[in-house]
């Protein structure tokens, strides 16, 4: 008998479960007083934990494509469904939708306001894959709107069942993972804000000298283009394409665009506008004997500035657009004392730490970029070997 393992022994089947495929649980309590013995309680669970599978939006919009055969819930031959209270009037529904002209279905969920506060673990949105709701709040989001325990809601997302993790309570973080998740998340993002707008949630206002940190873009560039080779899965967050030749073989990466803007979420909405249409121009055949259009190049990053004064945090990301918090002590008095520039470095830095694969460090990757900045654009990795040598 192995001491490192419990006592255990085959079984014959007791035939629960009736087709090849699926898992029977049983489970013995000796506190016959256990409220896992509730069926009230067992059904408040199933609520919580499948609300998606018992809301008919949520079947007839995305997850009728999953179980086509629909879903069912019984406890002690009690049908569960939702309870007037668990199933309030839909506020905004929203279509999740991903590629390059947005047309492929990924995703439904749905946004509401309440009048009044609601208790932490009602508020924020939750995120379902299968109908299983995997999370629930807004750091998972990246967005927060002013009105934090009020906004509620649940998207389903499919897809991102390829990476859950074993227990079906997060995501998987490796570098493969996180591409998939972010991309999604952006999906999501982009779906939400409007709805944000909308209810009065989003507010913008910006203050700082433009043309004096335009040069501080080019700087960022060259630090991200060294970077993503160590942290590729950072790339769906800075909009980095790799270029494929005609011969099949993916070239080296392109270097990020970035821009530092002052205008609201408005003016990014209206440049992916425009970005769509362009797509569409440049993907015509051109006619014979003229010449293609060049594509315009578009930011993939963009670095923007707001006055919250409702959170704490340095920056947040949302879309691709990293907001800086100009309410902020730190920012206050780095511009007071002319270290701006240097503040946004360490705010995109910060920001883009809490993106990278799990096992890595997120203070190691602030170090490489600030290493690899101060060092105009060369690859940390280069610095510290050049460092080394010399100490030796």
């Amino acid at each position: 008998m192995n001491e490192s393992r419990a006592p255990w022994k085959f079984i014959p089947s007791p035939d629960k479960v009736k087709t090849s495929r699926g898992t029977a649980v049983t489970i013995e309590l000796l506190d016959f007083q256990s409220s896992l013995l509730s069926s009230e309680f067992i059904s408040k669970v199933i609520r919580k934990h499948f609300y998606p599978l018992l809301h008919p939006q949520f079947i007839n919009s995305i997850l009728k494509y999953v179980y086509k055969k629909g879903v069912e819930f019984f406890v002690n031959g009690e049908k569960v469904e939702l309870k007037d209270f668990d199933s309030p009037e839909i506020s905004k529904t929203f279509r999740v939708t991903i590629g390059k002209k947005g047309k492929r279905l990924a995703g439904f969920g749905y946004l509401a306001k309440s009048k009044q506060e609601l208790p932490a673990e009602l508020s924020g949105i939750g995120i379902s894959t299968y109908g299983k709701v995997i999370k629930r709040g807004w750091d998972w989001l990246g967005i927060l709107p002013k009105s934090t325990f009020q906004i509620y809601g649940m998207v389903e997302i499919p897809a991102l069942s390829e990476i859950l993790t074993t227990n079906k309570n997060d995501f998987l973080k490796d570098a493969a993972s996180l591409k998939k998740y972010y991309r999604y998340r952006k999906a999501i993002q982009e779906a939400i804000l409007p709805i944000f707008t909308e209810l009065g949630e989003e507010r913008m206002s910006f203050e700082t000298d433009l043309k004096r940190l335009r040069p501080l873009e080019r700087e960022i560039e060259e630090t991200l283009r060294h970077l993503l080779k160590d942290f590729p899965e950072l790339t769906p967050l800075v909009g980095v394409i790799r270029k494929t030749t005609k011969t099949g073989f993916v070239s080296a990466i392109e270097t990020p665009q970035v821009e530092i803007i002052q205008e609201g979420l408005e003016k990014i909405e209206e440049g992916d506008e425009k970005k769509e249409s362009l797509k569409e121009k440049t993907e015509k055949i051109s006619e014979p004997g003229r010449k293609e259009a060049k594509k315009k190049k578009v930011p993939r990053l963009t670095i923007g500035f707001e006055k919250d004064s409702f959170q704490s945090n340095l920056a947040r990301m949302v879309k691709n657009v990293i907001w800086i918090n100009t309410f902020h002590p730190a920012y206050q008095k780095a511009r007071k004392e002319g270290l701006e520039e240097y503040h946004i470095l360490l705010c995109v830095a910060w920001v883009l730490s809490k993106f990278i694969e799990e096992a890595r460090s997120p203070q190691d990757f602030v170090s490489q970029f600030l290493a690899s900045w101060g060092s105009e654009g060369k690859s940390a990795l280069q610095i510290f070997k050049k460092t080394e040598q010399k100490s030796a």
